[in-house]
């Protein structure tokens, strides 16, 4: 790493708290912007929830999103069999992106709670919109939106290298709860639902973490440095 940095201008990280990690593998700090995950403006902005579920056609009540990643990765099924079993008082919204086989497997299921069931969409925004916090995997863009939008998450099925490195840096950030053989599901719902401090701190915690405005906050710098660039070319070229 001590090496390559010299090969780029900056870096963007999500978040400042990667910093020192960043400088650690060599990179000198006035390269390291904490500008974050650029998203689409759809992100950018929140709608009221009740608002959000009156568009989506669902009750108005606490909602979690559930979703696997574009492609319906992981056991998306299982997830929701536990948490038909917990004893709260909730609806799911359940995304199982392109995998046809998983949504046509939850569909056949009966269920007791009530569980909207989605394949590929692309109104995500409003889903997260309408949700109290969401369940998935922790991909980079999918936490990014999410946090964009001030929901805490629950993360499950982590892909090794990138996704398993993500959540390391959400579980110490405080704004996930990480879910695996020890730690099931029905006990991270029963922390969010059952106590209101606990998921305090971690809306808390994603709104310092969160960066709605990242994409306009990077096109600001590069514009800026261009002009820069611009004007020094300018004060350089001989008069005519």
């Amino acid at each position: 790493w001590s090496s390559v940095w010299v090969y780029y201008d900056y870096y963007i990280v999500p978040d400042r708290m990667l910093i020192y990690e960043m400088m650690r593998k060599g990179i000198p700090e006035d390269k390291i912007l904490p500008i974050g995950i650029p998203i689409r403006e759809q992100f950018e902005t929140k709608t009221d929830k009740s608002e959000a579920r009156k568009k989506l056609g669902i009750s108005n009540r606490k909602t979690i999103l559930v979703m696997s990643g574009s492609m319906g990765y992981g056991n998306i099924k299982k997830t929701l069999i536990e948490m038909d079993k917990f004893p709260g008082d909730f609806q799911i919204l359940c995304v199982c992106g392109s995998n046809k086989k998983i949504k046509a497997a939850i569909e056949r299921h009966r269920w007791k709670k009530e569980i909207y069931i989605y394949g590929f969409v692309g109104n995500i925004n409003e889903m997260m919109d309408a949700s109290d916090f969401i369940i998935s995997k922790p991909g980079g863009l999918t936490t990014s939106e999410a946090f964009a939008k001030g929901l805490p998450m629950i993360t499950v099925n982590p892909l090794p290298g990138q996704e398993d490195r993500n959540m390391d840096f959400l579980v110490n950030s405080g704004c996930v709860i990480m879910v695996n053989k020890r730690y099931t599901i029905s006990e991270a719902l029963y922390q969010l639902l059952s106590c209101p401090w606990r998921c305090e701190l971690m809306e808390e915690s994603v709104r310092h973490v969160g960066k709605p405005n990242a994409a306009e906050d990077l096109y600001q710098f590069v514009l800026k440095k261009l002009s820069a660039k611009s004007a020094e070319t300018e004060k350089l070229e001989p008069a005519r």
